[in-house]
């Protein structure tokens, strides 16, 4: 069963490689490359407004065995995480050449043994903050329950959604009440008011 699985696998990935190998770019950056690192932090609120913006250029110091790369900057500083290789071009140079030393050991500014443990290390929930969670106790889907019991969690929820259904009643009539008061005094009418007359 597993091999069938595999194997099934192993076709689709080679099928969409083939499909998409005009757009699947690998560079295959070989330690002391320079290159351009795209910065996506601003991808999730001004993508649409927003060119593309680039960090660099950088030094390839490796390439790990999932494919992304571990950069450090001209000055040798390292960076703190590992850059996936979707982010990654190739530099450009417009006006002379960038002459780097031999050695790319000697431009960084970390052991060995602490690059390869960066490069085994795997992202796991160990840079998600685990310390006191600052919530608003007044919001009351944000409330927490004391113990963590399912229970509670459900009669908090059921008594929520009461309390949103009752607010959005008395919300409508102030605002039906708003409407029909501004009809009356300015003679002003939408087109859902002339539907209804």
């Amino acid at each position: 069963m597993r091999n069938s699985i595999d194997e099934n696998k192993r076709r689709e990935l080679k099928e969409y490689e083939r499909k998409y190998r005009h757009t699947i770019k690998d560079w295959d950056c070989k330690p002391g490359t320079l290159v351009q690192v795209r910065h996506t932090s601003i991808e999730k609120d001004l993508y649409r407004k927003m060119y593309p913006r680039y960090l660099g250029p950088l030094v390839v110091i490796q390439q790990t065995r999932g494919g992304s790369y571990i950069v450090a900057e001209m000055d040798g500083t390292v960076l703190k995480g590992k850059v996936g290789a979707f982010r990654v071009l190739l530099h450009v140079p417009r006006y002379e050449p960038i002459v780097l030393p031999e050695e790319i050991e000697d431009l960084i500014d970390m052991s060995m043994d602490q690059l390869e443990d960066m490069a085994d290390r795997e992202e796991k929930d160990e840079d998600v903050y685990k310390g006191e969670d600052f919530v608003f106790d007044a919001i009351p889907n944000l409330r927490l329950a004391p113990d963590d019991n399912p229970l509670e969690y459900a009669v908090r929820d059921k008594l929520d959604k009461e309390d949103v259904e009752i607010q959005e009643d008395e919300e409508d009539k102030d605002l039906i009440e708003d409407r029909q008061s501004l009809v009356e005094e300015q003679g002003v009418h939408t087109r859902a008011m002339r539907k209804k007359s």
